[in-house]
């Protein structure tokens, strides 16, 4: 079991962040023989997804005060020295992500309106993490999914009523009316009215359309 800096809750040795608080735990050693022994018996290659240098620990935590501070540019430097020695850190990913997408933290990375899943830093955590970091970011990129789709059904929705008054409106029809000089029955296409002055072939006087002109 391991305590939360934060909030001081407890969770298993497995946890990437705090279930309470979101706070993410900075281990100083990889992955136990029994999660090796797991993750070979299963099929799958082991990669290391933790700290295995002592020196990345406090640049790890450097990072995520500067996430906290919103000095995005400082973090970003930051996880890039932690790359130079572990090419392979899935934490420096994660907080590269959220500084590509300027989110101080996951919780506000999960309700980001951009697309986060054509990142490079995106498919290097979903590359090098283990199945619980990478269940991880599918479920934050499954969320933004959700965001963005229900963002544009109102947009399609509001397309389609536009494009259905413009058919509307393209459909030609006719309208019957009397000449207002000589009474002659008269029918003039929607497109003829549209265009203001009408000419009576009767009496070939011209007029203006008038909703009182019209023959029921």
């Amino acid at each position: 079991m391991k305590q939360c800096r934060e909030c001081g809750t407890l969770s298993n040795d497995d946890t990437i962040f705090c279930a309470v608080c979101g706070t993410r735990f900075l281990e100083e050693h990889f992955d136990t023989a029994e999660s090796v022994s797991a993750n070979q018996h299963d099929g799958r290659e082991s990669i290391p997804n933790r700290s295995i240098n002592e020196a990345v620990i406090p640049l790890l935590q450097r990072i995520s005060l500067f996430l906290e501070d919103e000095e995005y540019d400082r973090a970003d430097a930051y996880c890039e020295r932690v790359l130079d020695m572990e090419p392979m850190n899935v934490e420096a990913y994660i907080d590269k992500l959220l500084v590509e997408f300027r989110c101080s933290s996951v919780d506000q990375l999960q309700s980001c309106m951009s697309d986060i899943s054509a990142s490079k830093n995106y498919a290097k955590v979903l590359r090098f993490g283990n199945d619980q970091q990478r269940k991880m970011i599918l479920s934050i990129n499954d969320s933004i999914q959700k965001i963005l789709q229900e963002k544009d059904e109102p947009a399609e929705q509001r397309n389609a009523e536009e494009k259905r008054q413009v058919d509307e409106n393209d459909e030609e029809y006719y309208v019957d009316l009397y000449c207002p000089f000589c009474r002659a029955e008269l029918s003039y296409t929607n497109w003829q009215i549209s265009e203001g002055v009408l000419t009576c072939p009767e009496c070939e006087t011209q007029f203006y359309y008038d909703e009182r002109l019209k023959r029921e």
